[in-house]
Parts: C-alpha cells; sequence; structure tokens
C-alpha cells in the first residue's frame, strides 16, 4: 500500500472539474492551525478545476441535490462522532443525508480520525455506524498504514478500499525561545523561568490524554527542574479535569495552565518557548498535535500506538510503551 495525494484520489473518483463537499467546516480563518484547511490546501493551490465547499451541520443536504445534477460530486467527511445525547439527537440528520446520497450513486469518501471516540462513550453505537460508514464510502482515508490495518480489521473492510494520505504538516513561525516566554510572561501573566525546561502538552484538554497521570508523577518535588506549560481549551464533558488543573497549578508553581483557545498568532510562542513537547494518550490513531511539534522541530515524547509508531526511527521522537519509559524519556531530555 503506497501512499497517495488528496489530489489523486479526488481524480480517481471523479474528473478534473469536481466538486468535494466537506463535512465538518473548514476553519479558514486559521490557516496556520486547522487541520482541514493544511488538508485541502494543495488542493486550492494546485487544482484549480477541483472546488471545495465546506458544510455546516444545517447543510448537510447540498451534496445530495448537487449529485442529482451532476455525477463529477464528491462528499467528504471527517468525525462521524458524537459526544452526548445532545449531539445524538443530530446524528439521524446527517445520516439521513449521507444514505441519500450514496443511494443515488454519490461518490463518499471518509476520513478515519479515531479508532473509538476519546471519551469511550456509546462504542457499541459507534462501531455500527462506522460499519454502516465504511460500507457507503467509495474510499476510506487514513493517515498511515499502520491505520489502514488497524480500521480494516475494526470495520471489516478490504484493505484495498483504503487510501494513505499523509497527515499534513503546520506551517510554523520561528522565534527565540526567549522571545518566546516573554511574549507568554506578557501575555498570560505566566511565571515561566527561562534557565529551567518546559515540557508542553497543548491541544484540548481531555481525560484521554491522561495529563493528570504525568502531573502525579513529577508534582510534590520529585522533579523541581521540569515545568509543565499546559494549553488548550477544555473539551465539553471535562469540566472536572479542567478544574483539577486549575486546582494544582494554583498551588505548584512549577505547573502553568492557560485554559483557552489558542489562536495562530499566539500559537508558535508556545511552541518556541517549549523544549520538549509531551504527549501521554490513553489512545490514538492520528494525533495532529505530533505533527505541529514536528513542524517546529520540537523534541516529541509520544506513545507507541497508532501512526506514531511509524515514527519511531525518526530523530528528535521519542516513544515509550510504559509510565515510567515516559518518565526517564522525559527527564533525559528535559536536561538535555
Amino acid at each position: 500500500m503506497e501512499n497517495t495525494s488528496l489530489g489523486d484520489l479526488i481524480e480517481a473518483l471523479g474528473t478534473n472539474s469536481s466538486t468535494v463537499y466537506v463535512a465538518p467546516l473548514i476553519k479558514y480563518e486559521y490557516p496556520d492551525s486547522d487541520y482541514l484547511y493544511n488538508l485541502y490546501k494543495p488542493i486550492f493551490e494546485d487544482y484549480p478545476s477541483i472546488e471545495v465547499k465546506s458544510l455546516s451541520v444545517f447543510s448537510h443536504y447540498k451534496p445530495f441535490f448537487a449529485a442529482l445534477i451532476s455525477r463529477d460530486v464528491i462528499f467528504h467527511y471527517h468525525w462521524l462522532e458524537f459526544q452526548d445525547l445532545k449531539s445524538l439527537l443530530g446524528m439521524p440528520w446527517k445520516l439521513l443525508w449521507i444514505f441519500l446520497f450514496k443511494l443515488i450513486g454519490g461518490k463518499l469518501v471518509w476520513t478515519i480520525h479515531n479508532e473509538q471516540p476519546h471519551d469511550q462513550k456509546f462504542l457499541k453505537l459507534h462501531l455500527f455506524l462506522h460499519k454502516k460508514m465504511a460500507r457507503w464510502a467509495k474510499a476510506l482515508h487514513v493517515h498511515c498504514k499502520t491505520a489502514a490495518q488497524i480500521m480494516s480489521k475494526t470495520l471489516n473492510s478490504p484493505i484495498s478500499k483504503f487510501y494513505v494520505i499523509p497527515h499534513p504538516y503546520f506551517p510554523s513561525k520561528l522565534v527565540s525561545r526567549n522571545e518566546a516566554i516573554l511574549e507568554l510572561k506578557r501575555k498570560y501573566g505566566l511565571t515561566l523561568d527561562e534557565s529551567r525546561p518546559i515540557a508542553l502538552i497543548f491541544g484540548q484538554i481531555s481525560h484521554y490524554k491522561q495529563i493528570e497521570a504525568i502531573l502525579a508523577d513529577f508534582i510534590g518535588g520529585k522533579s523541581e527542574t521540569i515545568q509543565f506549560l499546559i494549553a488548550g481549551t477544555v473539551k465539553k464533558g471535562n469540566q472536572e479535569l479542567g478544574d483539577y488543573l486549575k486546582d494544582i497549578s494554583a498551588k505548584n508553581p512549577h505547573i502553568h495552565l492557560v485554559t483557552r483557545f489558542i489562536s495562530d498568532s499566539e500559537l508558535p510562542y508556545f511552541l518556541n518557548a517549549a523544549n520538549v513537547c509531551l504527549f501521554n494518550y490513553k489512545e490514538v490513531l492520528t494525533s495532529g498535535g505530533v505533527y505541529m511539534a514536528l513542524s517546529y522541530n520540537i523534541p516529541i515524547i509520544a506513545p507507541k500506538l497508532g501512526c506514531i509508531i511509524e515514527f519511531e526511527k525518526q530523530q528528535d521522537i521519542h516513544l515509550f510503551e510504559t509510565d515510567a519509559e515516559r518518565n526517564t524519556l522525559l527527564k533525559t531530555i528535559s536536561l538535555a
């Protein structure tokens, strides 16, 4: 199974004049950090005859009616998941238009980001829906060969249906570490010490990232040399974790917390201030955070899971299988 490009996949399914409908919405206002924008950026730049239109929840009907008029329509779907009963109520509407689009011969592409929902809720229902989606899809898009092998078994789908299109890298803006730390102090009032290493944990704050497990091994005087910088919004349903981190950061001068959305203009300061980016996923198939850190050439510590496995031999990416390995790597790399 060889890597391909999104443009090649689109042309294989349609024609050079295809219209590609994308759900959910592409955040054009965040070109440096939005995954969807950077995934489709080569299409915007190199395939002028392919039109990309992104869809809100309420406009899922548009691909169906477009496909009634033209065969050169592709519906590219991402993140078919729900977290609670409220979001579950929107699923019938989404699935109705996906199914009707497929029923009239529409070309459906599904990008598989996770083997299971991160919050581990409604697993049986998710698996049922995901197997349906895999059968309806003309092509299944994953970001690495490891993910194709995992999801082929999970979804009982033939490996021939999978297309490996690598995860996009993100644009980077490099500034000096001192400048980055000074800006974080000015902007957020953080009390970072320039003379000590900073381990960055960034992205949405959620239980599946096991942030509290890392801190439990290092707070309380066990390692006064390492500072932890945790930055990102608290994911819906994880408010208890957010409150815990606020409480523990207020009591410990080595833990610095920013629980808000980090804009494109501010993101470089967090990444340039860090000596190492730390990921402690409980489970993961593809990690956008790892690719963001790679764009900034920061040493990475991450679990040997999903697509991350394929970085095992890459310089400055250090993988672990146990908590003890993670802690040893963090101490060694931070002090180096």
